[in-house]
C-alpha cells in the first residue's frame, strides 16, 4: 500500500505502558514489516506483534488504558475493516474495534480520549451519523456523535484536554458561536466556548497543556497580539500570551511538556538563542535553549516524554 510514496517518516507517537505507538507514513519499523502503524517496545526499540496496517498515514494517536484512537488519511485498516479516517484499536491485540464513527472528508488530524466519549478534529462535514463541521464529541462506546454540536467553520488541527476543559486549534474563525480566530478553549461540562480569547493570525497544528501553560505551533506569526514566530505559551486559564518567546527560525512540529524543559521538534536551525537543528530543549521559565542538543540531521515531526527519556519521531 505504501511503495510508491517517496517519503518515510513517523508523524505521530503515544506511550502506553511498555509500548510506544508510532504512526506515520513507514513501510518497516522495529525490524519488521510494519505499514504506517506500529508498536515498539520501549525496552528494546523491536516492534511488537501490535500490527493494525492501514492503508494510508497516521497523523494523530491517543491513547487510553485498553484503547489506542488512530486518526489521518486512511479508509481502511487490515484486510477487512473499514474505517473512514479514525479508528479505535485494542491496545493489547491491535484488533480493530466496533467503534466507528465514519468521518466523512478528508482527514482526522486530531483526537483526545476524555471518560466515555472521544474529541475528533480535522476536515469533515460528518461524523458519527452527523453533520459535524470539523469538531466531534463521539461516544466511546457507542461510536455516534453526541447532541453537542461544536459550530466550528473551518478545519480543526490541534486537541488539547485538561480537565474539563478542552483547548481547540484550526483554520476557523467561529466556534459555538462565537467569534475566535484559530483558538478556543471549551468547558465540557456546560459545552460552552469560555471567554478565553488568544487569537492567532493562521491556524496552529499543535497544543499540548502542562504547568498552567497551553504550548502553541503551527504556521502564525502573531497570537494575542503579539508576535510570535510559530511558538507561543498561552495562560491556561486567561488566554494571555506569556513572555515565553524561543523564537525558532523555522515552523514547528511537535512540543512535548517534560519535568525540567520544554521539548521542541521541527524544521528549524536556530531557537532560545542558540544553534539547535530540528530538536532542542527550552527552559520552561526563560525561553533560552538548554544545553540538551541532539542535533537532528533533518526534520522531527513527534515528540513524546516519558521520565528522563524523550521520544523523537520524523524524516531524520
Amino acid at each position: 500500500p505504501v511503495g510508491w510514496w517517496t517519503f518515510v517518516y513517523a508523524a505521530a507517537l503515544a506511550l502506553r505502558d511498555r509500548n510506544l505507538y508510532v504512526g506515520g507514513y513507514f513501510e518497516t519499523l522495529g525490524g519488521q514489516n510494519r505499514y504506517c502503524l506500529a508498536a515498539v517496545d520501549v525496552a528494546t526499540g523491536q516492534a511488537t506483534g501490535w500490527d493494525p496496517s492501514p492503508n494510508n498515514g497516521v497523523w494523530t494517536l491517543a491513547a487510553s488504558d485498553s484503547v489506542v484512537y488512530a486518526g489521518g488519511a486512511f479508509t481502511s485498516l487490515g484486510p477487512w475493516a473499514y474505517r473512514n479516517h479514525v479508528a479505535a484499536l485494542d491496545a493489547a491485540t491491535g484488533e480493530v474495534t466496533p467503534w466507528d464513527p465514519n468521518a466523512a472528508g478528508y482527514y482526522v488530524g486530531a483526537v483526545a480520549a476524555r471518560d466515555t466519549v472521544v474529541y475528533v478534529g480535522g476536515d469533515f462535514g460528518s461524523i458519527g451519523g452527523a453533520t459535524r463541521v470539523g469538531l466531534a464529541e463521539i461516544g466511546a462506546v457507542s461510536g455516534l456523535a453526541t447532541a453537542w454540536d461544536p459550530q466550528a467553520n473551518g478545519v480543526v488541527e490541534a486537541l488539547a484536554l485538561e480537565g474539563s476543559r478542552l483547548y481547540v486549534g484550526g483554520g476557523f474563525s467561529s466556534l459555538g458561536g462565537q467569534a475566535r480566530r484559530c483558538l478556543a478553549a471549551v468547558d465540557l461540562e456546560s459545552h460552552t466556548v469560555l471567554p478565553w480569547v488568544a487569537d492567532a493570525n493562521d491556524k496552529p497544528t499543535g497544543l499540548t497543556v502542562g504547568d498552567g501553560t497551553v504550548y502553541a505551533w503551527g504556521f502564525f506569526g502573531s497570537i494575542g497580539g503579539e508576535s510570535r514566530a510559530g511558538l507561543a505559551a498561552l495562560d491556561a486559564e486567561t488566554g494571555a500570551v506569556r513572555a515565553w518567546n524561543p523564537a525558532p527560525d523555522s515552523w514547528v512540529n511537535a512540543v512535548a511538556v517534560g519535568d525540567s524543559a520544554v521539548y521542541v521538534g521541527g524544521w528549524f536551525s536556530h531557537i532560545g538563542g542558540q544553534e539547535r537543528v530540528c530538536i532542542a530543549a527550552v527552559d520552561a521559565e526563560t525561553g533560552l535553549a538548554t544545553e540538551w542538543n541532539p542535533g537532528a540531521n533533518d526534520e522531527v515531526e513527534a515528540l513524546a516524554v516519558s521520565g528522563n527519556t524523550v521520544y523523537a519521531g520524523g524524516r531524520f
